[in-house]
């Protein structure tokens, strides 16, 4: 064996229990059933859990993170300091977009911005009529919930793009919606 080949097995061996997990490994859950006739439908993991998320460090000179066709707009000076900015959705019913964002010298939550951000939301793949299009808005979930007080964001429609776009000055959780 060559010398590159010993020294790499050597930090293999050494190595392996110093190995970091880049995710959680979850514990196994059982499997449930639910009986109707004859039948038998698994019931699957609960994918409350389940979540897509990105980050970005933007500073100063602003920019941009996006989580698939949604996207998010930082403006130069929305900012002071390099900022940790974090966009997470969920699976479900609703297309609800958690915005976070973290100082990353001190590591303190910023929830409020000098400058507007720009928050787009797509709509490309629901399937909307040109009227249901031209009614929807960006929603701003007071109570981080879909369940309660939604305030309306200012919103442009823009269905070239199949987006919409919400102009925002703090951050929590947004949804898109019908007016």
């Amino acid at each position: 064996m060559s010398k590159i080949g010993c020294v790499a097995l050597a930090l293999l061996l050494v190595g392996c229990d110093r190995a970091q997990t880049f995710a959680p490994i979850e514990p196994a859950t059982p499997i449930n059933f639910d009986s109707y006739s004859n039948y038998e439908l698994v019931i699957g993991p609960d994918w409350n859990a389940v979540h897509f998320s990105t980050t970005a460090v933007i500073g100063q000179d602003g920019g941009r993170l996006a989580l698939g066709f949604h996207e998010l707009i930082v403006p130069a000076q929305a900012v002071q300091r390099p900022t940790v900015f974090r966009m997470t959705a969920k699976p479900g019913l609703h297309v609800v977009l958690d915005l976070t964002a973290t100082d990353r010298v001190s590591g303190e939550p910023v929830t409020k911005f000098p400058r507007p951000l720009e928050l787009r939301m797509s709509y490309r793949f629901l399937p909307l009529a040109r009227a249901q299009q031209d009614r929807l808005v960006v929603l701003w979930l007071k109570d981080d919930a879909t369940t309660g007080e939604l305030v309306p964001v200012p919103t442009v429609v823009s269905p070239l793009q199949n987006h919409i776009s919400g102009t925002i000055t703090h951050f929590s959780q947004y949804a898109m919606g019908m007016n």
